[in-house]
């Protein structure tokens, strides 16, 4: 009989072990969840496109310096 005690006592304390085990993996996806939800409604805004430079006087003293002699 004490035999048996003991071992009723310890199927439930393993299964309050494994609530609470069930419960903290519950709790970690839902806190998850929150941060995918919080982070999917972040709004991000347009970067506008930068308008085309036009070359600077020292790319284009390079460009006389670099570019082949074709006469």
């Amino acid at each position: 009989e004490d035999q048996a005690l003991k071992e009723e006592d310890y199927r439930l304390y393993r299964e309050e072990r494994m609530n609470k085990e069930s419960h903290l993996i519950c709790n970690k996806i839902a806190a998850a969840q929150q941060r995918v939800a919080a982070f999917e409604s972040i709004e991000v805004p347009e970067i506008p496109e930068a308008p085309e430079e036009k070359p600077s006087l020292l790319d284009k003293a390079r460009s006389l310096f670099t570019r082949e002699d074709h006469t």
